[in-house]
């Protein structure tokens, strides 16, 4: 229930579980210094990934002109 999730969270709604393995340790995470910063290092990686597909994406939109 999206009532009884702390302030922190907004409410998920998870297709894959995947998914909802993450949105689960999100939660236990809030206690749980070293998952936390798993976490979020597991984060900046997906980031830096798309950052560079992005860049990869352009200059081969880039080079087709």
């Amino acid at each position: 229930s999206s009532l009884r999730l702390p302030s922190c969270l907004g409410c998920t709604t998870i297709l894959f579980p995947a998914g909802a393995a993450i949105a689960a340790a999100q939660l236990i995470a809030l206690n749980a210094h070293v998952l936390w910063s798993r976490l979020r290092a597991r984060q900046l990686h997906v980031w830096v990934a798309m950052l560079l597909t992005d860049k990869d994406i352009v200059s081969e939109e880039l080079c087709t002109f």
